[in-house]
């Protein structure tokens, strides 16, 4: 059954990872040679980035409208190349995990291989539990890579940081977005035989990447979007000892992914194949 997943699944997990590397060699460009303004407040985060450094005045404006914001880039703060991957890989990954479920147990009703998979000497619920375990274990493998080119590109440009980010950040990264593997399951459950089979492949992805999108809009620091921004987590968990910031967006997460996965099990347990 794994098998049969990776080879349905190894030529779009080779893309989404050059995917993120491109974007991260884009930001490298751009934090070897320009100004980066990055920010994360109250009216969310994002990137402000330009093929060219920016002049004081637009520095002064960018600040004085998110005094929090801070200007990434190699000259003046080398650290902060982190924290620019950081907010790009936070906002590609869950769309890839979201490209990651795409057609999934929907595709295999489709075409007839559901009916070979249902006979195995396995359940159904079992069936659904390990594909989203095999999707979570390459959504991990995704950041993980991606993560060790930033740090390569780091070393290459002379800018020490610890071998510990290689497993935090992937870890951290792979829990914010792995809610959206139960939430596209069981969007998947909504849809099966409701549309022919080109629709369904299209129509729960469309809207699994809707909702991703919505959310980072509406509620970009909220414990709904995965871990807001893990720098800022773990400095807030490292001077509490309950470690409250920490564990609030995980509950969060785990409940949204579960909650949702349990509910596409539910449903696919019912299913005709």
């Amino acid at each position: 059954m794994i098998r049969k997943l990776w080879l349905e699944l190894r030529l779009l997990f080779t893309i989404l990872p050059i995917a993120l590397i491109l974007f991260t060699l884009e930001y490298t460009w751009a934090f070897q040679h320009a100004n980066i303004m990055y920010y994360s407040d109250k009216d969310g985060y994002g990137l402000v980035m330009s093929p060219v450094a920016n002049s004081a005045k637009e520095i002064e404006s960018f600040l004085k409208e998110h005094p929090q914001g801070l200007i990434l880039s190699l000259q003046n703060s080398p650290h902060s190349y982190f924290l620019g991957f950081d907010g790009i890989a936070r906002t590609l990954l869950p769309f890839m995990v979201v490209a990651l479920c795409a057609g999934g147990i929907l595709s295999e009703k489709n075409n007839g291989t559901a009916s070979y998979s249902l006979s195995l000497p396995v359940s159904r619920s079992s069936w659904i539990w390990s594909r989203a375990g095999a999707l979570l274990f390459l959504s991990f493998l995704t950041a993980l890579i991606s993560c060790a080119v930033t740090y390569a590109l780091a070393q290459w440009m002379g800018i020490a940081h610890g071998l510990s980010w290689l497993v935090t950040e992937p870890v951290l990264l792979t829990l914010g977005a792995a809610p959206w593997i139960g939430v596209s399951l069981y969007i998947q459950s909504l849809f099966s035989g409701r549309f022919d089979p080109a629709s369904e492949a299209i129509i729960p992805v469309a809207v699994t990447a809707l909702l991703v999108f919505l959310t980072d809009i509406f509620l970009p620091n909220s414990t709904v979007n995965g871990f807001g921004n893990p720098y800022l987590l773990l400095m807030d968990a490292a001077e509490s000892v309950a470690h409250p910031t920490l564990w609030k967006p995980l509950l969060a997460t785990g409940i949204v992914g579960i909650t949702s996965l349990l509910l596409a099990v539910r449903r696919f347990e019912r299913m005709d194949f």
